[in-house]
């Protein structure tokens, strides 16, 4: 049975009307307080800019200027890649643009080791493998007698605040490809597969004063789930929404619009101020979405993912990283396959993921490092 639905206000802050983002606070003195998006066309200010102020903060001042040597060498990897003139240089170049965003970013959050010898922490099975039956392999880090840093593992860490890849695991290629948010139609034509994202209507924060309660909802156009003969028990277990998540009874908009609720099973109680739970309740969500940066209003727009049963799930820009990696393994090894990659069926999904995804990583690491949205503004 589906949930009854819980009414509540939409959440604000002093009066204003708090919009859902992955940082819509920032932590003060004493309290949080809400926090503005920045608009930039150079994301790597933002970040220099937020490495500096993390390692002084941290007392780290060493690590600090060798974070921001990595994300100088990013930069750079980054510039050579946008301005190849060939499309099998360019995977190579942007991972290596990844990898060095990555120890800057695990050096802001004050981890370890990020100076000196830092493996990759991930290989390819058998390279010579086709795209849907290859592996990636990922190693954790290891600080023992004998230490190996995995910049995979310690991007992980930083992004997630966990744990980390804690053995040594396989990840399927296919299972990351099909997570490739930018491009996805296309790989739904290269491999007939069926569509994985369902577009939110919008993620809504709400609250009951009194109940000192509040909790998410994701709102679903019931016609997205129509066309595609989606049933809401089947969006609640595919997209990792179970347990938290459940769906209520439908409501229609002004302009006769049905929308599907799907709600958190179980408000959060806060003690003196909403904003004190606000960003533990959104860290238990973000998990379960995936989203676009875009350069106009309301610069998201949120997704979730509907996975198979057995199918790895991992964070956006981690699936991103890693199939970046795949094929810079690819132009540096074995450049032939590379090149018939790009000219079979999957080839027009490729050529936009090198396209358009590098761009939404920067940006999206670039809120990681500032905790903080970053966007880029039109152009007026």
């Amino acid at each position: 049975m589906p949930l009854l639905e819980r009414s509540g206000d939409e959440l604000r802050v002093r009066g204003d009307l708090l919009p859902f983002s992955y940082f819509p606070l920032r932590r003060g003195e004493r309290r949080w307080g809400r926090h503005t998006m920045v608009y930039t066309s150079d994301p790597w200010a933002v970040i220099s800019d937020s490495v500096d102020k993390a390692t002084a903060a941290l007392a780290q001042l060493a690590a600090g200027e060798a974070g921001l040597s990595f994300v100088e060498q990013a930069k750079e990897y980054f510039r050579a890649a946008e301005t190849a003139r060939s499309t099998e240089a360019q995977p190579l170049l942007f991972y290596y643009g990844f990898l060095n965003l990555a120890k800057a970013l695990a050096i802001a959050r004050g981890q370890q080791g990020l100076v000196g010898k830092v493996r990759h922490g991930v290989g390819v099975a058998d390279l010579s493998a086709g795209v849907m039956s290859a592996e990636l392999e990922v190693y954790p880090t290891k600080r023992n007698a004998t230490p190996s840093i995995n910049a995979y593992d310690e991007l992980l860490v930083a992004l997630t605040g966990g744990s980390g890849v804690g053995t040594k695991t396989k990840y399927p290629l296919a299972d990351l490809l099909s997570q490739i948010l930018f491009g996805h139609r296309l790989w739904v034509e290269a491999t007939r597969r069926k569509e994985r994202f369902v577009g939110l209507e919008r993620v809504e924060l709400q609250h009951v004063k009194k109940a000192n309660s509040i909790w998410i909802n994701l709102v679903v156009p019931e016609s997205s789930l129509v066309w595609r003969g989606l049933a809401k028990r089947t969006v609640v277990e595919k997209a990792n929404l179970r347990p938290d998540f459940d769906f209520v009874r439908g409501v229609k908009e002004a302009d006769g619009q049905v929308l599907r609720i799907f709600q958190q099973v179980t408000p959060t109680t806060y003690g003196a101020r909403p904003s004190d739970d606000l960003m533990n309740l959104i860290d238990t969500t973000k998990p379960r979405l995936w989203r676009a940066i875009t350069s106009t209003e309301p610069y998201r727009r949120y997704y979730v993912y509907l996975s198979e049963p057995g199918e790895v799930r991992l964070p956006q820009l981690m699936s991103v990283y890693l199939v970046m990696f795949y094929l810079g393994s690819l132009t540096r090894y074995n450049p032939s396959m590379f090149h018939d990659l790009l000219e079979s069926g999957l080839g027009p999904f490729l050529r936009e993921f090198l396209s358009s995804q590098p761009h939404q990583f920067l940006y999206g690491i670039a809120c990681e490092f500032a905790k903080r949205e970053v966007s880029r503004a039109a152009v007026v």
